[in-house]
């Protein structure tokens, strides 16, 4: 979010998404209807954005705002893919398979074309290309001439799949809502703040699926408690349905 007529960008730190996602898991899942294994839910939910962390991310993220995004991936794919070289390495994952598919397709489509397309360009850059490679394999290209004409797993995958949406779709609402209440107490937001998450989706042209959302998040369950601004580092404690959760902020400055 932009300060202002000011030069100031804020955005919500890595760390500080992942702790508002776990801190809404419980809640979320209290009020769903998908029967999922919530401590299976948790490891999934903690390694969903860890793409985010992947240099290549962090450098494509540079020419994102000019427009430069030629062979761009994304970073629900670094996700997957990390834990895929780690399948292939043989070493301790917090998630199995179907954990792994439902980061995958947390934003878009699970496994198609396009996104195999996009695994297999970032798993051709990987030292142990061919041990990953094959790991992949035995996921996309599923055996139907033994009878397996159903992948059970892409299919339980995708229960979590839409959990998972639905609580990082909440969180980035909550978020985005908590710094738009501070700015606006500040001067430096003065457009109109949504009154729900429905709202705001309704207002933009698209809709929340039933599922994704299992209830409307009216804007004023989210509290502001207290704040802190020190050393272009916001911090916002807010306090949403008896949870409370501090959001953490840092500004960019552009030219």
């Amino acid at each position: 979010m932009k300060s202002g007529e000011t030069d100031i960008y804020w955005y919500e730190t890595y760390r500080s998404h992942i702790n508002c996602c776990l801190s809404l898991t419980p809640l979320i899942h209290r009020d769903s209807y998908w029967h999922l294994d919530v401590d299976k839910l948790i490891p999934i939910v903690e390694s969903h954005d860890v793409g985010k962390l992947d240099p290549e991310f962090k450098n494509r993220l540079k020419f994102k705002n000019t427009g430069k995004t030629d062979n761009w991936t994304r970073h629900e794919v670094l996700s997957f893919c990390a834990w895929l070289e780690d399948e292939a390495e043989g070493k301790p994952t917090k998630i199995d398979k179907i954990g792994a598919l439902a980061i995958l397709g947390h934003h878009k489509t699970a496994i198609d074309d396009g996104k195999a397309e996009e695994v297999e360009r970032y798993v051709s850059q990987m030292p142990n290309y061919l041990e990953v490679y094959n790991t992949w394999l035995s996921i996309y290209d599923r055996n139907i001439r033994r009878g397996e004409m159903v992948d059970h797993s892409l299919l339980e995958s995708l229960k979590y799949t839409d959990a998972l949406r639905a609580i990082d779709s909440t969180a980035s609402f909550v978020e985005k809502i908590a710094l738009y209440k501070y700015a606006s107490e500040k001067g430096w937001y003065g457009d109109a703040i949504p009154k729900s998450m429905m709202q705001e989706a309704e207002d933009k042209g698209f809709y929340y699926a039933k599922e994704l959302v299992p209830y409307d998040l009216p804007t004023d369950q989210i509290d502001i408690i207290d704040e802190h601004l020190l050393n272009g580092v916001l911090m916002i404690d807010i306090n949403l349905l008896g949870a409370e959760i501090t959001l953490e902020y840092h500004q960019e400055m552009r030219s």
